[in-house]
């Protein structure tokens, strides 16, 4: 039975010279495995991020012009009663 690190050697991705020629190595094992790992990671941490939903739950807008600012937003809430949800907009000077 071939032992665990001979089994590793098999892995070896890295040499680059023809079958005949080729050497596998520990560190050239190490090096294939700890690439894979490094994928994966990266690849389940991409997945992750963009999948994930955020909230943000204030919308600040500086509004610079003394007519005011006209602003339209269009909110989808699926799961929540319209009797549950408000919008309340308050300028600088006051007014609703």
């Amino acid at each position: 039975m071939p032992s665990l690190s001979d089994q590793l050697k098999r892995l070896d991705a890295h040499s680059s010279v023809s079958n005949e020629f080729r050497v596998r190595t520990f560190q050239g094992a190490f090096l294939s495995i700890t690439t894979l790992v490094v994928i994966a990671y990266l690849i389940s941490t991409e997945l992750s991020f963009n999948f994930t939903a955020t909230t943000n739950n204030h919308v600040h807008v500086n509004a610079t012009t003394p007519d005011g600012l006209e602003i339209e937003f269009d909110v989808t809430f699926p799961n929540i009663r319209c009797a549950l949800l408000s919008v309340d907009a308050d300028d600088p000077t006051g007014q609703k």
